[in-house]
C-alpha cells in the first residue's frame, strides 16, 4: 500500500488530517477587517500528501471525493467551531461530490448542529478539477445548500468549466478570482480585463468577487482599485494552525497587529 493510499485510510476513519485557515479580508474606507477564514486540508507534515495538490490529485484518481470531502469538512469544523462563531467559515468541496452526494447538505447542516454554527455563517466553495456530468443534478443539489441557508462560491472562476445555464442557475455568493489572474493585476492589461468583467458579472448576479493569491501590496491596490474589496493571500495573513489563528483574531480584533 502506497503512503497515500494508506492516508486516505485514514483520513478516511477520521484522522489524518493536517487543517490550517487563511483569513479572507475585507476592504474597507481603506481598512482591513476579516471577512472569513477558508479551512485547507492537507495530510500530516512530512508525508505525500502536505501538498494539498498531491493528496487530492491521489483521491480524484481513486474517484474518493465524496468520502474524503465529508472527513475533511468535519476535521475543518473540529478544530475551528470557536472561531466559526466569530466569523464565516469557507470549505473547499469538489463540484463532482455536490453532484453526486444528494445527502451532502443534510450531512454539513448535522455539522452545524453538533458544533452550534449557523448554516449562514458556512460558504461552499466549489473546486472544479473535473467535468460535471450530470448538470441538472449538480444544480439540484447545489440549490439544496442554498435553501438551507448556506452560502456558495466558485473557486477559480476564470477557469470555471460550467456551462452558463448551470453559473446561472447556481446563483452562488461569491466568484473567486485564481491566483493567476489576480497576481498579474497591476502588470497586465488583460488581468485588469478579465477583473473587470467578472465583477461585472458578479454585480450582476448579486454576487461578490474575492481576489486570491494577493502577495504584494501591488496585488492588493491593483485589484482594489478595480472594485475587487475582499481578498486572501500571504500578503495579508499566511495560512495558520487553529490555535495561532485564534490568537491572531484575538489581536486584531483588540488592534494589537500591524496595519497592512
Amino acid at each position: 500500500m502506497s503512503d497515500l493510499s494508506a492516508l486516505i485510510q485514514q483520513i478516511s476513519r477520521g484522522g489524518g488530517v493536517n487543517v490550517h485557515y487563511q483569513p479572507i479580508f475585507e476592504i474597507v474606507d481603506g481598512k482591513l477587517h476579516v471577512f472569513s477564514v477558508e479551512g485547507f486540508s492537507r495530510g500530516p507534515k512530512g508525508s505525500e500528501g502536505a501538498s494539498g495538490r498531491a493528496l487530492f490529485d491521489y483521491v480524484r484518481r481513486q474517484h474518493r471525493e465524496v468520502e474524503i470531502d465529508r472527513a475533511c469538512v468535519a476535521a475543518v469544523f473540529s478544530a475551528l467551531y470557536l472561531v466559526a462563531r466569530m466569523v464565516p467559515v469557507t470549505i473547499n468541496v469538489h463540484a463532482t461530490t455536490i453532484e453526486r452526494d444528494h445527502s451532502f447538505t443534510d450531512f454539513l447542516l448535522d455539522v452545524c448542529r453538533f458544533y452550534k454554527i449557523r448554516p449562514s455563517d458556512v460558504i461552499v466553495d466549489l473546486v472544479e478539477y473535473q467535468k460535471i456530468v450530470d448538470h441538472c443534478r449538480f444544480t439540484r443539489n447545489v440549490g439544496l445548500l442554498k435553501v438551507a441557508g448556506i452560502q456558495v462560491s466558485i473557486d477559480d472562476i476564470a477557469h470555471t468549466r460550467l456551462e452558463i445555464g448551470a453559473l446561472i442557475e447556481i446563483n452562488a455568493d461569491f466568484y473567486k478570482i485564481d491566483a493567476a489572474v489576480a497576481a498579474l493585476a497591476y502588470r497586465q492589461s488583460e488581468s485588469r480585463a478579465a477583473i473587470e468583467t467578472i465583477s461585472l458579472v458578479a454585480n450582476r448576479a448579486g454576487a461578490r468577487v474575492v481576489a486570491e493569491s494577493v502577495e504584494s501590496s501591488a496585488d492588493l491596490d491593483a485589484v482594489n482599485g478595480l472594485g475587487v474589496t475582499l481578498a486572501q493571500g500571504f500578503h495579508l495573513a499566511a495560512p495558520l494552525p487553529a490555535t495561532d489563528l485564534m490568537t491572531f483574531l484575538t489581536r486584531l480584533k483588540s488592534g494589537d497587529t500591524d496595519e497592512r
